[in-house]
C-alpha cells in the first residue's frame, strides 16, 4: 500500500484533476466543481518484505468536498498474479483497504500484475512490473548544519554507496521523540472545602512521554554519477534547532525504496503537480495516467500508481547535547510561567483540567502553570515504544 506520506500527494492532485470556477484571484469566492469525473483511484506498492499487502481504492472527489473523507471504493475484488501464475487475493479489511489473504513478498526477477473488478463489473490493469534490484540503505548521517534558508539545526542525509547498482529512490521516515514536560511536579492539588487544600502525592505520569510520527511528504531521487572518491548524499529531514521535538533524545526510522525509472518518472510528475504554489491559477495541469488502465473504456481516466519495490530500513539515535553542548534546549511548546489563579477560580481550572500544580509561596498562594508544561500526555505517550534505547 502507498503510504501515508503520498496520501496529501494524491489529495491535491485529485483537486488539480477536475475543473473549477474561479471568479477573482484576489476577491472572495465560491470555488464549485464545473466539471467532474469520478477516477479510480488506486495507492499500491507491494515489497519484497515477506508480509500481508495492502491497497486502498479510492474515488476522486469535488472541489467542494475538500476536508470530508472522500469516497473509498468498497466490494472490489483484488488480485495480484505473477508471471508464474501464482495468484495473490486480497480481502477489503476496512472500507476501502485491500489486505492480501496470506504474506507474501516480491521475488527479484518475477513480474506482478494487478488486477480489480469493482463491484459495478468494471475492470482495471497494471502494466506487468518486476521488482528492482534491492539496495540497503549504505550509511544514515546526521549533521549540524545552515540549511539554504540560512537556519541552523540537524540535517538528516541518507550517504549512498558508488557502486550499488539501482539509481532511483523513494524515502519515508518514522520519526520518535522524548517529550519531559519541564514544570511536573510530583505533587498536586486537592480541595478539601471550599477554601482549604492540602498538597497531595501523585504517580510519575506525565513528567516523561514520547511521540511518533510518519513523514508527510513526497521524497524521491535520482543518483547520478560519481566522482573518484566521491561519497554522495541526499538529505532526508531538517530540524530546526529551535525545534522542541529535539530537545532531549531523537530518533528516526528511514525507509529507503528502490523503485524504476518508470516509477521515479510518474512520483516525481506527481510532485511536481502538487508542489503548484497557486492551485487556483489560470492555467490547471491536465490529467495524467499511472500504470493502471480500464479493460473496458481506455479514454477512462485512472489516477495512482502499482509499484513493486524492495526496502531497506535503517533506524539512528541521537541527543540534542551531541550537537548543541552547553547550550540552552529549544523552547518549548509554551512559555510554561507560573501563575496564581485567585481561590475562587482554582477550583474550575483544575475541574477543567486545564493547569497543574507547580508550587505554593509564602504567603500560601498557589501556582500553577498551563496543563500542557506539567503534564506531557497532552503531546505524546507516557508508554516507551518499543524499539525505543536510551
Amino acid at each position: 500500500m502507498v503510504s501515508k506520506t503520498l496520501k496529501k500527494t494524491y489529495q491535491m492532485i485529485l483537486l488539480l484533476a477536475v475543473g473549477t470556477v474561479i471568479n477573482s484571484c484576489v476577491e472572495p469566492f465560491d470555488a464549485k466543481t464545473e466539471v467532474f469525473e469520478s477516477a479510480l483511484v488506486i495507492e499500491a506498492t507491494i515489497t519484497n518484505e515477506f508480509k500481508k499487502q495492502e491497497i486502498t481504492l479510492s474515488r476522486t472527489f469535488r472541489f467542494e468536498e475538500l476536508g470530508l473523507n472522500h469516497e473509498f471504493e468498497k466490494n472490489a475484488n483484488v488480485t495480484i498474479i505473477d508471471d508464474a501464475q501464482n495468484e495473490y487475493l486480497f480481502q477489503e479489511t476496512t472500507p476501502g483497504k485491500y489486505v492480501s489473504i496470506t504474506e507474501f513478498s516480491a521475488q527479484i526477477n518475477a513480474t506482478y500484475q494487478l488486477h480489480i473488478t469493482t463491484s459495478d463489473s468494471r475492470k482495471y490493469t497494471s502494466n506487468p512490473t518486476r521488482l528492482p534490484e534491492p539496495t540497503p540503505i549504505h550509511n544514515i548521517q546526521v549533521s549540524r548544519i545552515i540549511d539554504s534558508d540560512n537556519q541552523e539545526g540537524i540535517g538528516i542525509f541518507v550517504q549512498y554507496d558508488p557502486t550499488q547498482n539501482s539509481k532511483f529512490y523513494r524515502y519515508e521516515y518514522e520519526e520518535a521523540y522524548k517529550i519531559i514536560a519541564p514544570k511536573w511536579k510530583s505533587v498536586t492539588i486537592r480541595f478539601i472545602s471550599q477554601t482549604e487544600t492540602i498538597i497531595w502525592p501523585k504517580g510519575p505520569e506525565g513528567r516523561v512521554c514520547y511521540k511518533e510520527e510518519a513523514s508527510d511528504k513526497l521524497i524521491i531521487n535520482k543518483l547520478t554519477g560519481f566522482s573518484d572518491g566521491q561519497v554522495a548524499k541526499f538529505p532526508i529531514r531538517f530540524i530546526n534547532r529551535d525545534n522542541y521535538i529535539i530537545s532531549h533524545r531523537y530518533s528516526i526510522l528511514v525507509k529507503q525504496f528502490a523503485i524504476s525509472r518508470e516509477t521515479h518518472t510518474y512520483f516525481e510528475t506527481l510532485k511536481k503537480f502538487s508542489g503548484q504554489d497557486d492551485i487556483f491559477s489560470q492555467t490547471q495541469p491536465g490529467f495524467f495516467n499511472g500504470n493502471v488502465y480500464s479493460e473496458d473504456n481506455t479514454n477512462e481516466n485512472v489516477l495512482g500508481f502499482f509499484d513493486v519495490t524492495s526496502v531497506s530500513f535503517e533506524r539512528i539515535f541521537f541527543n540534542y547535547i551531541d550537537f548543541f553542548p552547553d547550550e540552552p534546549l529549544p523552547p518549548y511548546v509554551e512559555p510554561c510561567n507560573p501563575y496564581i489563579p485567585s481561590i475562587s477560580v482554582l477550583p474550575r481550572l483544575l475541574l477543567e483540567n486545564t493547569v497543574e500544580y507547580y508550587d505554593t509561596n509564602y504567603l500560601g498562594q498557589h501556582e500553577v502553570v498551563s496543563k500542557v508544561c506539567g503534564d506531557c500526555r497532552l503531546l505524546g505517550d507516557a508508554e516507551v515504544p518499543e524499539f525505543w534505547i536510551e
